[in-house]
């Protein structure tokens, strides 16, 4: 008899813990840090032939265009440049990224790091404002209003950018203008507005995800206002042709007319840790995304922790000698010290 009890004990625990795995399995874990999004498919060595690096262009002026510099004879001539919003020159010069896995709701946790940056010399901001995964359309109002303000008091533009799933549009088209309309308590308003534009996990159908990347964008720019900056956070061409799997066919014509600027995330560090491949992946990665879209290009450099001072005065010359509007590492709280002095250089 005893046994029968124990026997019949141990089946409804049993049963109990079975029903409660589905639950389990629903929780959403946290998302990979963008910077370590898919990175892994860009470790394969490049195919060869070496592709032909083009030839340096003078960065231009505040306000200018990239096809004021003079072309070399002999050169390719990309095509024109469409029509510069004059907020471009939020993404000029060098610029600093704060993730929501940097920091809580707590001004406290933030406000640190914003000093830190404008310590640095850093001109221009860029502040994630929430995930396709966050409970809310601004994960940590108070945290980011107290970011905004102080930012704002140190003198720093500060671009506000978040990574669409494109599982749910009108949820990442909301949040994105939530972020673009949102006001920190003293008043202020984010300078421009930034669409990482790179997850592919949520929507693996490549055909529906161009579909509903392009409708994004549309509505993006249809919902800011009249003129409002924005740019686009995209794959670099060159990880795109090494693995083509990763985003096929990703609209870049599509995408052109709508964002003032092309902000590739060159991440050299997940091919080779060398000044070398830090300075040949930025330079193809300006020129073909500059070539693809007649944009501008703010080129993001490798991600902090691991690149070192050859690696990052590489990536500055490169960056620089072929018309960069502006720089920046991924992110500020994982970048060396010693690293700064190389990157001040971009500004």
């Amino acid at each position: 008899m005893r046994r029968t009890v124990l026997l019949a004990l141990f089946l409804l625990v049993s049963c109990s813990s079975a029903q409660t795995t589905p639950q389990s399995q629903r929780v959403i874990t946290q998302p990979e840090r963008t910077g370590s999004a898919n990175v892994s498919v860009d470790l394969k060595p490049p195919p060869t032939p070496t592709p032909t690096k083009a030839p340096a262009t003078k960065t231009p002026a505040a306000g200018g265009s990239a096809q004021a510099a003079a072309i070399p004879p002999g050169a390719r001539v990309l095509p024109a440049p469409l029509p510069v919003a004059a907020g471009v020159d939020s993404f000029r010069s060098l610029g600093a990224w704060i993730d929501v896995f940097d920091h809580n709701d707590d001004p406290n946790s933030i406000l640190p790091l914003v000093r830190g940056v404008a310590e640095q010399g850093v001109r221009t901001l860029y502040l994630e404002s929430a995930r396709y995964t966050s409970a809310t359309d601004i994960q940590f109002p108070r945290a980011v209003g107290a970011a905004l303000d102080e930012a704002k008091k140190l003198g720093m533009r500060v671009v506000a950018w978040y990574p669409p799933g494109f599982a749910d549009l009108t949820k990442d088209v909301n949040r994105s203008i939530a972020a673009i309309r949102f006001r920190s308590p003293g008043g202020n308003r984010f300078d421009a507005f930034g669409a990482d534009i790179e997850y592919t996990a949520a929507l693996p159908d490549h055909n529906e995800r161009n579909k509903r990347a392009i409708e994004y964008s549309n509505r993006l720019r249809s919902e800011a206002s009249a003129g409002y900056p924005l740019a686009a956070i995209v794959i670099p061409p060159t990880a795109l042709e090494v693995n083509p799997g990763r985003w096929p066919d990703f609209p870049w014509q599509a995408l052109a007319p709508i964002y003032d600027v092309f902000m590739p995330m060159n991440y050299w560090t997940a091919r080779e840790k060398t000044p070398q491949t830090a300075s040949d992946l930025t330079a193809q990665n300006v020129n073909k995304t500059r070539e693809l879209t007649g944009r501008p290009v703010h080129i993001i450099g490798g991600l902090g922790e691991y690149a070192d001072e050859a690696q990052v005065s590489a990536y500055v010359r490169a960056a620089k000698d072929t018309g960069s509007i502006g720089g920046s590492l991924y992110d500020y709280r994982t970048t060396r010290a010693e690293v700064w002095d190389e990157l001040r250089a971009l500004r």
